[in-house]
This record gives structure tokens, C-alpha cells and sequence, in this order.
């Protein structure tokens, strides 16, 4: 395809649009304008700086993803402002991997140690200010819960709701940001927008300004999951909102017979206990495993390795829970035991002079105790493994409090099969193991006889991603 030509004040600038590029044109040359730039990092390498992104866009209102390496940044980024119209020219052409698109281009560009970015002044072609690649509900149906596109949508909110969690196992306790939005679509169906940290503050900041209006709004970048069979569109590092802009997309919407122009979304904050829905009795939970046996994969099994490790304590705690019903083992450990303890295993130990005062693991400290007779929410999970043993318990992913308020559950009437044995005492077992990287660990059995609500669930943190 011959290259076009921007007539400027210095010499004439040859370049291509970006459809023409597919990695086969030498020392490209393109004119587009900046839409937004923005950071990705890798948060499970401690926040790592990967690159910088950008979305850019030329005046067929086509438009390609651009990347560029952290040693480049003191090149390039002063010059990322957004609205801007630059001429870039030497950079590396690739194909897109199928994963995270922010455009439907099939190739994604690189700047390179050659790539030159100039601004470009009386331009008279006109490159679009915006760029959207708007999705319906039944698209994204499509594609959810795969990681491969990032969809834009357009809605109207329903409801705003502040669910900031508090992480009291960190020194000193850390509250993380969230808010929820529910949005309904131009075809009626539901979703919920997950905002995170920095961004849920801003969203917030925004909404504050907007307070007593209907609010239709459009959002980039949205990595849609299944949480509990509903549709969630968490936010990334490139989501912007919009904010009842006025636009084809929002007139369209407008258009809508879903659109409610009387609606003023209502908000909420989850300062109260959740109380968690689908509550599911022992009995339940032992017939479902029942009902799925033979059904599940394989057991993982971990080969001996012969490699020398260092020990860290952890929380394996093994409990007796009651819903009235029947009773189950469940064992709790680190991560939930962190939460209910508010400590670490290894900060607990030290606190109760373990290594002195127990050097076979005989005691059992108070803040376990403390636990005995106690109401929670369990959430739980049903592995392989369950389908298969004979003596069943659960892994415990999280324990909450019920509130005073909560009302408990209804006995069910008892299977006919023999009662348990309660005893007038609690009885606490320990019993001591043998491990390659470490000399005891400590088994607490906790007989509990108060009735327990048990719920078989995911983490709540499922938002997570995003």
C-alpha cells in the first residue's frame, strides 16, 4: 500500500495507516494520535514495572496497542501526553498474542533503541479523539472467565456499593479499596464493575460530583469473570471511566427501552457483616461428596524431591464444627488461621515461648482455645480428595463472625442414623508428627456444641485478577 503524506511546516511526511501494517514494511512510519498511555505491572512480583502501554489510533479510526520497556521510559515518557498527535517512526511490528486485547488489530507495535516519537503540529487530516470498542452483554458472554479480550461497555449504574476489605494479619492493618458498581446493559441483562486501590478512590471522587443524577457510563478495559454464577467486569491497569459523556455510543443507549432516565443510583456502604447467602448444612455438604464420588480427577500426588528445605511454621488446625445436625472435621490453615488469629504462626509461637516451654508440641496456646464454643461462618472447600476418603473433612478458606443479629438457622430434622456422643467437657487432642523439615506438629481437635452455619464457597477475593 503507498504510504500517505502529511504536508506540514517543515518537509512533507510520508506514512502508513495502521491497517497497512503487518510487519513486513522497513523503518515504518505512522501519525496517530495518543488516547491513553498507562502502566503494566507484575503484582506477584512485588509491583515489577513491565512496560508502558498505549492505545493509539489514526484517521481511519483504526487502532493498535503500543508497548514500551522501562530502560526506554527516559526517552518516551515525557512525551506521553494524552490527546496529542505524534509521528512515530522505526519500531518493531509483532503479532498480538490472544490475551488482554485492547483492540482488534492483529499486530501490536514495539518502541525500539531507533524509534523516533515528534510531535506533529497544523495537521489537517482528522484523527478521531476517542476510541471505544464497545461489547453487548451476549458478547462478552463469549468471551468471559478466558483472558483474552478486554471489552469496553456502555451502562446505566443502578447502585453504587463501598466494599473495602481490611487485611488485620498485616502490621499495621490494611485496608484495601473496592467498589462495586451494578450496571444494567442496553439489552436489560446485569453485571457488577469491580474497581480496585487508586482507581476505586478516584471513582469515588468522581461520583461525588455526580450525586443526585442518573448516570449512564462508559468503561474500558474490563476483564470479565464468573463470580458465583454472576457476571463481574473488573477494572486493569487501562480502564478509564466516562462519565455521562455525550457521544453516538451514550445516544444510542438513551434510545434504549432499558434505559431508565428517572433513575438515580442508590448507594451503599458494606460497613455492616455480609451475611453470606446459600448456607449449606453438614448433611448437605457430606450428601453432595456422597452424590459426586468416582466423578472428580485424579489426586496430585507429590513425589519425594530429596532436596533440603528450611521450615516455617504454619497453621494447620483441625476442628470438630456442629450444625445441630451432625458433625465434620474441618481444618483450618495458615491463611485463614492468619485472619481468625490475627497473627502469624510463627508470631504466635514466639509470643507463647513455644520453643522453650514446648518442645514437643504439647501445648496449645490460649488464642486456639479462645475458639471453643464459638459461632462462625465457615467457608469451605470440596477438593478430589473428598470424593475419595473415607474419614472426611474440609479445608477452611476463610471464618467470619456472625453478628448478633444474624438469625441462626433452622434445626433440620436429624437422619436416623445413631446420635453422636456429647461430653459435658471440651476434649482437646494432640497429636504429635513427624516431618522432614521439622521435629512436631501440633493436631488441635475441638469439640464445639453450639450450632454452626456452613457455607461451601469460594473466596471472596475471586474478584482478584482482575
Amino acid at each position: 500500500m503507498p504510504p500517505n503524506t502529511l504536508k506540514t511546516n517543515e518537509n512533507p511526511l510520508s506514512y502508513s495507516t495502521l491497517d497497512a501494517l503487518d510487519g513486513k514494511i522497513d523503518s515504518p512510519t505512522i501519525v496517530v494520535r495518543l488516547i491513553q498511555s498507562w502502566e503494566v505491572r507484575d503484582f506477584k512480583r512485588n509491583n515489577l514495572l513491565l512496560s508502558v502501554d498505549c492505545l493509539l489510533i489514526d484517521e481511519k479510526a483504526n487502532a493498535i496497542q503500543g508497548s514500551i520497556h522501562p530502560r526506554r521510559l527516559h526517552k518516551f515518557k515525557p512525551k506521553l501526553i494524552e490527546g496529542n498527535i505524534f509521528s512515530i517512526h522505526d519500531f518493531d511490528v509483532k503479532k498480538q498474542q490472544n490475551s488482554y486485547r485492547l483492540t482488534n488489530h492483529d499486530y501490536k507495535i514495539f518502541f525500539n533503541d531507533h524509534t523516533s516519537m515528534n510531535v506533529v503540529d497544523n495537521i489537517h487530516n482528522d484523527i478521531p479523539h476517542e476510541y471505544f470498542r464497545i461489547q453487548t452483554f451476549k458478547d462478552i458472554e463469549m468471551i468471559v472467565d478466558k483472558g483474552e479480550n478486554l471489552p469496553d461497555i456502555v451502562g446505566q449504574v443502578s447502585r453504587i456499593r463501598n466494599s473495602d476489605k481490611l487485611d488485620e494479619t498485616t502490621i499495621p492493618p490494611k485496608t484495601t479499596n473496592n467498589v462495586i458498581l451494578t450496571c444494567t446493559f442496553e439489552s436489560g441483562e446485569t453485571a457488577y464493575i469491580s474497581i480496585w486501590d487508586k482507581l476505586a478512590c478516584k471513582v469515588r471522587n468522581d461520583l461525588d460530583q455526580l450525586q443526585g443524577e442518573p448516570l449512564i457510563v462508559i468503561v474500558t478495559g474490563v476483564n470479565p469473570k464468573t463470580v458465583r454464577g454472576e457476571l463481574y467486569l473488573n477494572t486493569t491497569a487501562s480502564t478509564r471511566f466516562y462519565w455521562n459523556i455525550e457521544n453516538d455510543v451514550t445516544k444510542d443507549f438513551r434510545k434504549s427501552t432499558n434505559f431508565q432516565k428517572l433513575l438515580v443510583p442508590s448507594c451503599e456502604d458494606q460497613t455492616t457483616e455480609l451475611v453470606p447467602t446459600n448456607i449449606e448444612s453438614i448433611t448437605q455438604i457430606l450428601a453432595y461428596v456422597n452424590d459426586q464420588s468416582g466423578k472428580a480427577g485424579q489426586a496430585i500426588t507429590c513425589g519425594n524431591c530429596g532436596s533440603v528445605s528450611i521450615g516455617r511454621l504454619r497453621y494447620r488446625i483441625e476442628v470438630i464444627v456442629d450444625d445441630g445436625c451432625q458433625t465434620s472435621t474441618f481444618i483450618i490453615f495458615d491463611e485463614a488461621g492468619q485472619t481468625l488469629l490475627k497473627t502469624t504462626a510463627s508470631n504466635l509461637a514466639s509470643k507463647n515461648n513455644v520453643g522453650e516451654n514446648d518442645p514437643y508440641g504439647e501445648i496449645v496456646p490460649q488464642e486456639i482455645h479462645n475458639i471453643i464454643g464459638k459461632d462462625f461462618f465457615f467457608y469451605i472447600k470440596v477438593a478430589s480428595y473428598n470424593f475419595t476418603a473415607k474419614h472426611q473433612s474440609f479445608s477452611v478458606s476463610k471464618m467470619v463472625t456472625p453478628s448478633p443479629m444474624v438469625t441462626k438457622r433452622p434445626t433440620e430434622t436429624p437422619d436416623p442414623s445413631p446420635t453422636k456422643s456429647t461430653s459435658d467437657t471440651e476434649n482437646i487432642n494432640i497429636t504429635n508428627k513427624k516431618r522432614r523439615t521439622r521435629k512436631n506438629i501440633t493436631k488441635v481437635v475441638v469439640e464445639e456444641s453450639d450450632d454452626e452455619l456452613v457455607r461451601s464457597s469460594h473466596s471472596d477475593r475471586a474478584l482478584d485478577d482482575v
